[in-house]
């Protein structure tokens, strides 16, 4: 081999030859691209540096090598490298393929535009998440409040209350707000003395501005319209002082009674009175007011000397209301009829042993009588108070159809004790009755409007229909014990404003007639001043006098019609009685959300995200470096042209009044990082 190579130099000086040649070929093709392509590398490399800023001003500033500073090997060196590193991904061309087309011009500006805005949202990447962070955060509050929106507070499922939790969701959102126009606001700083001169004091301004609300309005006294997007985010800083109140305001906690869905009231009604099976047969010849049921009895007695109550309910909410509801009961009126009275008053005889008395014609023929009575010559007088006789009409009409379902039919006289001791005529108080009529009959009453209230049962006046009976006379066994049964006789009723004859409701019969014996009974009784002179007919009764409580009544028809009332209510809540289920309310405490007041907050933080856009694009256009808030920007540049004089300022306001008057810009086309004085 080495003979070989010895035996042909020639051709070994010519390979070497040819190589130097294609060397020498291929520099200076890669020469002339270099040149053709120089421009468009330096738009490149200005698009791909991954600084924050471009062009001349940040290659001297930042302290780059300047590419004509360079010795020619240490260029070529470097042209070769970009060549290599460059041309593929910025340019689609490579120099070993020169046959190879590169893209077209609109792809390339295009390529750089989105290579820039990329840039750019890089470097506001924080504070654009933060405005999203803080758009979020809005966001979780309004579904919260949506969610819980009109829900009752006991519901609210988490330890801490509802305005502890949006509170914490509201801070968030805030401080992330507030970081992102702070950020703004540093820039801004910037910007107002790039290529614009401007006093020095607005570094302070716009500084303090960034800080918070009080260096805000200072912000927004000093500059308002000569620096309007500065401005905008003094005002976002200062408005965001009332985020907090407001939010808290967004929450009211009414109590409101709502529906209950799974919860009833039970409000009785009934078509059919029949307490205890009553029986009638031939060993029974007669009716007993002593056979009223006692429920009966103390419901009576207790309406005559108190008001009456409000029907009864049950409702485990304490609010319920019912539909319409009818009911068979007791109805009961009384006619003052004084004027049509004939008093008759024939003084002190002998056949009534020296008492006064006076008569008096009712307009039925009957005649009632009161007396008066005079304990010795000096003594007191003793008047009549009260005197009543009554008639059942149950027993009257007994077998009648057609007939109306009265039970007793009454009349009294009331005496007041308002005569004067001082006259001659101590009977005065005879001749001045009060007379009445009145009468009980079964009758179906109808309440309108039922409701209850925080546990106070409230009704409208019934609407009441007289009751008539009908030919519907039904017996029914009911058993007696011992094995042995009786029949129950129960006596069809209907309402006697209806054209039809159909029953609809009933009644036992032997409770009907003791029910008219039993009232007919309790008001045939008279009543005197001191338990004298107390009736002009003597019976034997079982029932309770209530002379007494009667002579009080300051008006007898209400008296009556409370009685009426009571006795209505044993008959709808007897054992036949239907329950009729109403719809419940419950009173709870409910959340309710004051939507106006989430208006400020989400309007702030899309202004803040709004500045944040508006930045990206201002400093798209420029070149000026994103330095935003940083103190150490701050200490690389200089004032050129000034310089602080004498010893080392000790407070601010000294710092103020030294540079006062100083006004300064940073020249767009500045090679250092200096500001310039004007």
């Amino acid at each position: 081999m080495s003979t070989s190579s010895e035996a042909n130099p020639t051709d070994h000086h010519d390979h070497l030859q040819h190589t130097n040649d294609i060397h020498g070929q291929r520099q200076q093709v890669e020469s002339n691209v270099d040149s053709i392509f120089s421009p468009l590398y330096n738009i490149a490399l200005h698009d791909s540096n991954e600084g924050p800023t471009t062009g001349s001003y940040r290659e001297k500033n930042l302290g780059h090598e300047n590419h004509y500073e360079l010795g020619v090997p240490q260029q070529q060196a470097r042209d070769a490298e970009r060549r290599s590193s460059d041309y593929d991904s910025l340019l689609m061309f490579s120099p070993n393929g020169l046959g190879t087309e590169g893209p077209s011009k609109d792809n390339e500006k295009r390529s750089k535009r989105n290579g820039a805005w990329r840039r750019h949202f890089k470097f506001w990447k924080w504070e654009v998440g933060a405005c999203f962070l803080s758009l979020a955060s809005i966001a979780s509050v309004i579904a919260v409040l949506y969610v819980e929106n009109d829900k009752p507070l006991d519901q609210w499922a988490w330890s801490i209350g509802p305005t502890a939790v949006v509170a914490f969701i509201t801070t968030i959102a805030k401080s992330s707000m507030l970081l992102a126009v702070s950020e703004v606001l540093g820039q801004l700083k910037w910007l107002h003395f790039y290529g614009e001169t401007n006093p020095l004091t607005d570094l302070g301004v716009f500084d303090a501005a960034g800080r918070g609300p009080w260096g805000a309005a200072e912000l927004l006294l000093r500059k308002n319209v000569k620096a309007l997007l500065a401005s905008l985010a003094a005002v976002v800083t200062i408005a965001a002082l009332l985020i907090d109140p407001f939010m808290q305001l967004v929450f009211t906690f009414p109590a409101l009674s709502r529906y209950e869905s799974d919860v009833y009231g039970f409000f009785n009604q009934t078509q059919l009175y029949d307490p205890n099976g009553n029986t009638y047969d031939s060993h029974m010849t007669a009716f007993a007011a002593s056979s009223v049921d006692a429920q009966m009895q103390a419901a009576v007695i207790r309406a005559v000397s108190e008001h009456s109550n409000s029907p009864a309910a049950t409702c485990s909410t304490g609010n319920c209301t019912w539909p319409q509801v009818t009911t068979l009961g007791i109805c009961a009126q009384c006619t003052d009829i004084t004027q049509q009275v004939n008093t008759s008053c024939p003084g002190p005889t002998t056949a009534n042993h020296g008492q006064y008395q006076c008569d008096y014609g009712m307009p039925s023929g009957r005649n009632l009588s009161g007396f008066g009575f005079k304990a010795g010559a000096t003594g007191d007088f003793f008047p009549t108070r009260w005197n009543s006789s009554a008639t059942s009409a149950s027993a009257s009409t007994s077998g009648n159809s057609s007939a109306a379902a009265a039970l007793t039919y009454i009349e009294a006289v009331q005496l007041k004790e308002n005569y004067d001791y001082g006259t001659a005529d101590i009977s005065s108080v005879l001749r001045a009755p009060t007379a009445w009529t009145c009468m009980f009959v079964l009758c179906a009453k109808t309440y309108e409007i039922l409701s209850m209230t925080n546990g106070e049962v409230s009704v409208s006046e019934p609407v009441e229909d007289l009751l008539i009976r009908t030919d519907n006379i039904t017996q029914v066994d009911a058993p007696i014990g011992g094995g042995l049964s009786g029949l129950s006789t129960i006596q069809g009723l209907r309402v006697n404003s209806s054209s039809s004859s159909t029953s609809t409701h009933f009644i036992n019969s032997a409770d009907f007639a003791n029910l008219g014996n039993y009232l007919t009974e309790l008001f045939s009784t008279g009543w005197g001043a001191r338990g004298f002179g107390a009736s002009n007919r003597i019976a034997q009764a079982t029932a309770p006098n209530l002379g007494w409580a009667l002579s009080e009544a300051e008006n007898l028809n209400q008296t009556v019609r409370n009685i009426a009332e009571s006795m209505t209510e044993i008959i709808r809540n007897s054992r036949n009685s239907t329950a009729i289920a109403g719809q419940a309310f419950r009173t709870r405490t409910y959340i309710e959300v004051q939507w106006g007041w989430v208006a400020l907050p989400l309007t702030l933080t899309i202004l803040s995200l709004l500045l944040i856009m508006l930045m990206v694009i201002r400093t798209n256009r420029s070149d000026l470096p994103l330095w935003k808030n940083s103190s150490i920007a701050l200490l690389f540049h200089r004032v050129d042209g000034w310089a602080p004089e004498g010893e080392a300022l000790q407070s601010p306001s000294a710092l103020e009044k030294e540079v006062r008057g100083v006004s300064i810009m940073l020249p767009k086309d500045s090679q250092d990082l200096t500001f310039v004085k004007n």
